[in-house]
């Protein structure tokens, strides 16, 4: 695996946890990483809250807020899994296998590059 795609892991896997921590109802998380090819990874946090992460507008002067537009910027797919009693955001960056192309969604859904919009 390149040094680029462990650095960004490493990136998203502290934004979701700090996510997780900040919202969740509990400070335990639980963290994944999976490497399904050399040079993709996917990495996840499950926490037990039940209220998905959401993907919001901040003003420039905001002290937090970002973690989602960071995760969603360094990520080539990030998405949400919901569970019975809790959640998993999970993120994957890194080359995509020609097999994960069609892609894989939760029931959360998954955002692929390029479709976070407003959400008016």
């Amino acid at each position: 695996m390149s040094r680029d795609v462990a650095e960004t892991g490493a990136l998203l896997i502290s934004e979701i946890v700090t996510n997780a921590v900040r919202h969740g109802r509990s400070h335990h998380v639980r963290v994944s990483v999976e490497q399904p090819c050399p040079e993709r990874l996917r990495v996840a946090v499950v926490d037990k809250s039940g209220r998905g992460p959401e993907l919001r507008r901040v003003g420039p002067d905001a002290t937090g807020g970002r973690g989602l537009f960071l995760v969603d910027a360094l990520s080539d797919r990030w998405g949400t899994d919901l569970l019975p009693w809790g959640k998993r955001v999970w993120a994957e960056t890194g080359s995509v296998a020609p097999q994960e192309a069609g892609g894989r969604t939760g029931p959360g859904g998954a955002r692929d590059k390029g479709s976070v919009g407003d959400s008016d």
